[in-house]
C-alpha cells in the first residue's frame, strides 16, 4: 500500500513500518505470515491484511473458527467449551479467550439484526397484511454472578414467532376437550442484560426483520411486568390487531 496509509481513527498518516509477524489462530492450527505494519504520530497504527482477513480486533482468531467457538458456547459452558477445544483444535484457547470472541461475534450478529431492522423501517410501511398471527413473549429472571461482584445479575429475554395452525380438533387424551394444534414456530430470541429500552430496541428490529409486522394479528405474552406491558403495544404495527 505505499509508504503512507491513512489513518481511520485521526484523519492522519500512518507510515509503513516494515514487514511484521503475527500469529493467528486457525481450525488448523496456528500460523505466523508476515504482513505490512503501519504506524503513526498519533499512536495508531494498522494492518491492511488483518482488516482484509477479519482478525483486526481483540483477538486474532480467523472468522471461521469465531463462529466455531460462538456456535459451541451456544449450547455448552465456556470451561466446557474450552476442554472441548482443546481435544479437537490444534491452537489453545484460555477461557477467558472464548468469553471474549463469542462477545464479538455477539455484536456482529446484533449490530446485523439492528441494521436489517432499520432498513425495513427506510423501505416504508406496506399496509397489505397477510393472515396469521404473530406472537412476542417478554420475561426476565435473576442468574447467579460468577465473578461475586454482585449476588446476581437480571437478564430480559423475548421470544418471537407465529402461530402455524389454530384448526380446532378433539383431542384424544381429555374427554370433551378440543385441542386447538396451535403451535408456534420459527422461533428466535433476543436476550440481554441491559435496560428495558435496549432490549425492546432489540426485539423490534428482530420482529421486523423477521416479517412479522406484516401479519394481520399481533399476539403479546407477560406476567404483567411493569416494565414490559407499556412498551408491548409499541411492537405492533399500524393496522395489526392488538
Amino acid at each position: 500500500h505505499g509508504t503512507t496509509i491513512y489513518c481511520h481513527a485521526c484523519c492522519g498518516c500512518l507510515e509503513y513500518q516494515g514487514d511484521v509477524k503475527k500469529t493467528l489462530k486457525t481450525r488448523i492450527g496456528n500460523i505466523s505470515p508476515r504482513r505490512a505494519y503501519y504506524h503513526g504520530s498519533c499512536g495508531h497504527s494498522a494492518a491492511p491484511m488483518d482488516m482484509l482477513i477479519g482478525v483486526n480486533g481483540i483477538h486474532a482468531v480467523m472468522p471461521s473458527l469465531q463462529d466455531t467457538v460462538a456456535w459451541l458456547t451456544a449450547s455448552m459452558s465456556y470451561p466446557e467449551v474450552v476442554k472441548l477445544l482443546d481435544r479437537l483444535c490444534p491452537s489453545k484457547f484460555s477461557l477467558k479467550g472464548v468469553e471474549t470472541i463469542t462477545a464479538t461475534v455477539a455484536r456482529q450478529v446484533e449490530e446485523a439484526v439492528l441494521q436489517e431492522g432499520a432498513a425495513s423501517f427506510q423501505n416504508g410501511y406496506d399496509d397489505s397484511l397477510l393472515p396469521g398471527a404473530a406472537v412476542v413473549e417478554v420475561d426476565g429472571g435473576f442468574v447467579l454472578v460468577r465473578d461475586h461482584t454482585e449476588p446476581s445479575r437480571e437478564f430480559k429475554l423475548g421470544v418471537l414467532g407465529r402461530l402455524a395452525d389454530a384448526t380446532p380438533r378433539h383431542c384424544s387424551a381429555i374427554p370433551g376437550e378440543v385441542d386447538r394444534g396451535v403451535k408456534l414456530v420459527e422461533k428466535s430470541f433476543v436476550g440481554h442484560f441491559a435496560d428495558p429500552d435496549i432490549v425492546f430496541s432489540g426485539i423490534q428490529a428482530e420482529y421486523r426483520r423477521r416479517g412479522l409486522d406484516k401479519l394481520k394479528i399481533f399476539h403479546g405474552i407477560s406476567d404483567g411486568g411493569a416494565w414490559i406491558m407499556p412498551r408491548m403495544p409499541f411492537l405492533a404495527e399500524e393496522g395489526q390487531e392488538i
